[in-house]
């Protein structure tokens, strides 16, 4: 199948059938039916924070799959809110170019002509199955050209019953929780790992692209009671942090009703919180383990390339912030690791910041996919080879009502601007005060990095 160079392709129903007839069948290795091209099995998290927390979430899945893969310990997403997020990675394109800069807009209003992660894939003779929450919210219903066999598992009515509340009586939206009834299947993901592990059963010997998309740690965080009891209340820190002082600017605190809100939880309230994030943090880690052990199973590790990622971070507590939507670390950072077969360097981690617009353009490259249209990110193929070598900065962005802030990474500070003027910049040393709590902007004697690192936003 040939794309015609320079142009962008939506696949319309009627397309995506003309292209799926026209499709040539897999390259099969001699004397095997094992597809020459890997597959590609994406997992996404939802608001899954990579910066370590006082009390350690127990993710063992997690550390079991970083012993397979490689680990990119400083990976952004290039806007924290799932919508924009999701859309810039399974595009290729950052929230600029998308358009998408919030969690109303559907992306093919923006770009209706776009060539998605997945239909790349599809047009190059592989299956494609979408599982869960991969595109925003219920967008998968509406990727028909996109999808051989789209889900969105929803658990089970016993699963949305347990012991659980919300602890500022719904005026905070981030503020639920609920130790369920039953056990993993009663539960979306539960019941999303369990149609993943069906799919790759019936497609393990042809090429295939599944992405399961977990819905959790999202709020509210609902998991199986057994998930809270492993987690005490008193175990928890019992202070959040102050939020910053007078010299950052306005927009990156919270709305003032927002900060009353916050600053008016009890000691209970925060701890609840907190476990529920947990709770919920380590049951969709569980999911991840049972596609794990279908991999093992299956033996699908030496074919297949798999990709664990989360759409963007999330504060708990840091900076008094709860939930995602600003520019700190907590919010930006996410987890990724992957696995490719026959990688030389599994176990390893590398530091060199990267951005999940980078997946596209990596898992084309990995599968051997020329794209012949323009993507935003670069292949993190090199990486997977060297982990070492100089990298580039990543890039990201926040709205705030009609403004958007600009931030960069490099592989020791962050900058960013909030609007014009010197009062409306942050600049933090993460090697000296990774928890971004002196902003250097106005320091003289930084003014040599805040100009080299402008210059890096303004030619981005």
């Amino acid at each position: 199948m040939v794309l015609v160079a320079g142009t962008r392709l939506r696949l319309s129903a009627l397309g995506a059938a003309l292209l799926l007839a026209l499709q040539p069948a897999a390259p099969a290795r001699a004397g095997s039916t094992e597809p020459e091209a890997p597959n590609v099995l994406l997992v996404m998290f939802d608001d899954l924070r990579a910066v370590p927390v006082d009390r350690a979430i127990e993710q063992p899945s997690l550390e079991r799959f970083a012993q397979r893969g490689m680990t990119f310990t400083h990976a952004y997403a290039q806007q924290p809110a799932c919508n924009p997020s999701r859309t810039s990675m399974l595009t290729g394109l950052r929230p600029r170019t998308t358009g998408v800069l919030d969690n109303e807009v559907y992306y093919r209003r923006r770009l209706p002509d776009a060539v998605t992660l997945p239909q790349i894939f599809l047009v190059n003779g592989y299956f494609t199955a979408g599982v869960g929450k991969v595109f925003h919210k219920g967008q998968i219903w509406r990727e028909r050209d996109t999808w051989r066999d789209r889900s969105f598992p929803t658990g089970s009515r016993k699963g949305l019953r347990g012991k659980g509340r919300r602890v500022t009586a719904g005026r905070f939206k981030n503020d639920g929780w609920l130790a369920a009834r039953g056990d993993d299947a009663d539960q979306p993901d539960g019941a999303a790992a369990a149609k993943a592990v069906e799919l790759l059963e019936e497609v393990r010997d042809r090429p295939f692209f599944i992405a399961v998309g977990f819905r959790k740690p999202h709020a509210p965080y609902r998991a199986p009671r057994a998930d809270f009891r492993r987690y005490k209340l008193p175990s928890f820190p019992s202070l959040w942090d102050p939020q910053p002082g007078a010299d950052v600017p306005a927009e990156v605190l919270p709305n003032p009703s927002t900060t009353r809100i916050l600053a008016g939880l009890s000691l209970r309230d925060r701890r609840e919180l907190m476990r529920g994030y947990h709770a919920a943090a380590t049951f969709a880690d569980r999911q991840l383990g049972v596609l794990l052990e279908a991999l093992d199973r299956l033996d699908l590790w030496k074919t297949t390339v798999v990709v664990v990622v989360s759409d963007h971070g999330y504060h708990l507590g840091e900076h008094g912030w709860w939930g995602k939507s600003t520019l700190y670390e907590e919010s930006l950072r996410v987890p990724l690791m992957v696995h490719a077969p026959r990688m030389r360097l599994a176990g390893k981690r590398t530091e060199r910041p990267v951005e999940l617009v980078d997946l596209y353009p990596t898992l084309a490259d990995l599968a051997g996919i020329e794209v012949p249209f323009e993507l935003e990110g670069r292949s993190l193929r090199p990486l997977l080879a060297d982990p070492e070598r100089p990298w580039f900065p990543a890039f990201s962005q926040e709205k705030r009502g009609d403004r958007v802030a600009r931030s960069v990474r490099d592989d020791r500070f962050r900058y960013s601007e909030w609007g014009p003027g010197a009062s409306q910049a942050e600049l933090y040393d993460l090697a000296d005060d990774p928890h971004q709590r002196l902003n250097l902007a106005d320091d003289p004697a930084y003014a040599e990095i805040r100009a080299r690192l402008a210059r890096l936003l303004d030619d981005s």
